[in-house]
């Protein structure tokens, strides 16, 4: 009720026709000029910080697309059973919008805190965009040096996936690329072969359980 332009009419759209009207206020939205396509490809590195048990945390990670993969490859891991409900809303959204309003949240493992050492060091500068819902500071630094983007491929090369949050929206995003391929919407390499995530080094000292 407070904004207009809150991304939850896209994500949890309501009223006879929801996925309907979240595909067309999408349009809208891209047809005003309310989203924007960034000028070049990039990494996101994204930053919150919050109170938990207490104490201060902060929590930063890398928003990225990531190339699917079904689960048996055993690159993406999941932890949890998934409801066909939930599935089939999140599939029919994704049929109205070809989009992913929400990043899956994942983690990963790298002892030597390769990645997250690079992730600290292209963040130590003012952030792009930084504000304070009340409850969580959000922080985002955008990352469009393509040697720098390349470095950062490298370290996931050989990585598993962890899914924290997402289950549902990973299977859904399973299903879309597979109904795209059957519907001729899609080939290999095209943009349903992806889902956004949320990368974050399984020992984040910020992590909190």
């Amino acid at each position: 009720a407070k904004n207009p332009y809150n991304v939850i009419r896209l994500e949890l759209p309501k009223g006879e026709d929801p996925y309907g009207a979240a595909g067309r206020t999408l349009q809208e939205w891209l047809e005003e000029g309310i989203l924007k396509q960034d000028t070049e490809p990039a990494l996101y590195i994204y930053e919150e910080e919050f109170t938990a048990y207490g104490e201060k945390k902060k929590v930063k990670g890398i928003i990225c697309r990531v190339k699917l993969e079904e689960f048996s490859k055993g690159v993406v891991l999941p932890h949890e059973e998934t409801l066909s409900k939930a599935k089939e809303d999140r599939f029919r959204l994704m049929q109205s919008t070809f989009c992913n309003f929400s990043q899956i949240y994942s983690l990963y493992r790298d002892e030597a805190h390769t990645t997250l050492s690079r992730v600290d060091l292209l963040s130590r500068d003012t952030p792009r965009y930084e504000f304070d819902d009340g409850q969580v500071i959000h922080r985002l630094w955008v990352v469009n040096d393509k040697a720098v983007i390349a470095a950062i491929q490298e370290d996931f090369a050989e990585r598993k996936l962890y899914i924290a949050d997402g289950h549902h929206r990973y299977e859904t995003a399973l299903n879309f690329r597979r109904w795209c391929r059957e519907q001729g919407l899609s080939a290999p390499g095209d943009g349903p072969d992806y889902v956004m995530m949320m990368l974050v080094d399984m020992e984040h000292e910020g992590l909190a359980v």
